[in-house]
């Protein structure tokens, strides 16, 4: 019995582990031929930069230089 359990565990091993090979295999084969990975960064995405919508951290650099330039 304990046989059988092992050859189990080998082959459910051995499934997964195809499985990673073949998505490993398209992710490969994407990035060979050139697409890219979608764009998550808010300064890199068109569509949200169209919107308005800006990086927190430019928003927070452009509020700071307006409170100092109001100051001086």
């Amino acid at each position: 019995m304990i046989i059988y359990a092992n050859e189990m565990w080998l082959k459910i091993f051995m499934i997964s582990v195809s499985i990673l090979l073949v998505a490993f295999a398209f992710l490969a084969i994407r990035v060979w031929f050139g697409k890219d990975f979608v764009k998550t960064h808010i300064e890199d995405n068109k569509s949200l930069r169209s919107k308005g919508i800006t990086c927190y951290m430019q928003m927070e650099r452009k509020e700071r230089r307006k409170q100092s330039s109001v100051r001086e």
